[in-house]
């Protein structure tokens, strides 16, 4: 898991003790309360915060039984768990996605096709659904899906290599294409069922770039993945607004018939999630933008002066739309561009997400609002110690920050 390229980004004294101090909580409250998840899933379940547990364990090399016995409960779990809708189908694949990165980095002794070539068929036909009904986006819809054939693909699943050219196909057939852009419509208004662009990496267009990046490097119908990827980019930048009329260069969604709104700086949506996505395509061998990559580190490196609450809007730790996602972003920019900028900023956003653990020590200090008035006790727990919200993720986001590993963790978010 180590890599010579990856340093950590904290080194000063006091603040390594901290951090140190305050993983050790995160580890203590998720081995205390990891068997009172009653979910199964990647992102808000059993398996997110098994996540957290591996990486934390090869950091200390302290290698432990207990998690061959959380990740068995897990694939228990699968097992027994009735698919209602298409979104449930997602869930296997998140879980599936997670057993064969811990597999592949031999981080837990299973054999991933003895448990999930069974159900390949199935995840397949549910992708095919999904893109059908214009549903690609990564969270509950195809790209999730796909993201699972990718990596079973790369372990050496050769009849993955159809499912994703076959993705590739109903991408490309579902396209809208107008003057040298492409974009794909989605539900952006569910009371109303208004289609339009989504503009996160979430649900929308910059998810798809990251994806589509993978295919393009993995030779996944490469001719048609880079002619998305160019096109889907140019759309991309048409979205951009001037700072002098908004907040920020881009709405968390585009319609003909109505307006988004300005976003917060965050993984999910917003400048952050648009200048990742862009940059990630910009250098790509072969389809190189040198007008893609300026613009995309203008866009980035603007947002490093968004550090107040009202310019951010960030009241949280969380990976989705909270500090410690947008440190772990500025940590992978830094990483990959050299700019002091991003360095500069992902120590800020780590020291805001540190300063957010003030409150009980339930959840090693962090509390994490949930838009729900009163939801019940077992779901904001949960909610508190998952992956994309709670502490799991804010804890995989400091590890990244100390230690010298690669944080391959992130490719379930895309970033990797």
């Amino acid at each position: 898991m180590k890599n010579a390229m990856w340093k950590p980004i904290i080194n000063e004294h006091n603040e390594l003790v901290y951090i140190s101090e305050k993983l050790d909580n995160i580890y203590l409250a998720l081995t205390k309360k990891i068997n009172t998840i009653n979910r199964f899933y990647l992102y808000s379940g059993k398996a997110g915060a098994c996540l957290f547990l591996v990486y934390y364990q090869a950091m200390k090399k302290q290698r432990q039984n207990d998690i061959q016995d959380i990740v068995e409960t897990i694939i228990e779990d699968t097992v027994q768990y009735r698919i209602k809708n298409l979104q449930d189908i997602t869930l296997y694949a998140e879980t599936a996605w997670f057993l064969c990165h811990l597999y592949e980095r031999r981080l837990i002794d299973i054999d991933v096709d003895e448990y999930f070539s069974a159900i390949d068929k199935s995840l397949y036909e549910g992708m095919i659904m999904l893109l059908n009904k214009n549903e690609y986006g990564f969270f509950n819809g195809a790209i999730s899906i796909g993201l699972y054939f990718y990596n079973s693909y790369l372990l050496g699943n050769e009849n993955c290599k159809k499912y994703l050219e076959h993705f590739v196909d109903l991408l490309y057939n579902t396209r809208i294409e107008k003057d040298n852009t492409i974009g794909w419509t989605d539900i952006i208004n569910y009371e109303t069922n208004e289609r339009g662009y989504n503009l996160g990496i979430a649900h929308g267009i910059p998810g798809v770039l990251l994806f589509l990046k993978k295919l393009y490097h993995a030779n996944i119908k490469r001719d048609i993945v880079a002619e998305l990827i160019i096109k889907a980019s140019n759309f991309l930048l048409l979205q951009k607004h001037s700072l002098k009329t908004h907040k920020s260069f881009f709405h968390n969604t585009y319609s003909e018939f109505s307006s988004g709104s300005d976003t917060r700086l965050g993984w999910c949506y917003g400048d952050l999630s648009v200048g990742y996505a862009l940059l990630a395509v910009s250098s790509l061998n072969g389809i190189e933008r040198k007008d893609v990559k300026e613009n995309a580190l203008d866009i980035l490196i603007n947002t490093t002066g968004r550090t107040n609450v009202r310019d951010s809007r960030t009241i949280d730790a969380g990976l989705c739309h909270g500090a410690a996602g947008i440190a772990h972003i500025y940590n992978r920019l830094y990483h990959q561009t050299s700019e002091p900028e991003f360095r500069n900023a992902a120590m800020y956003w780590y020291k805001e997400t540190i300063k957010m653990a003030k409150y009980d020590s339930e959840y090693a200090g962090f509390r994490f609002p949930h838009s729900l008035e009163e939801p019940e006790r077992d779901f904001l727990e949960m909610y508190n110690l998952s992956f994309l919200a709670g502490i799991s993720g804010v804890g995989l986001s400091l590890l990244s920050a100390v230690y010298p590993i690669e944080p391959s963790w992130d490719m379930c978010l895309l970033l990797s």
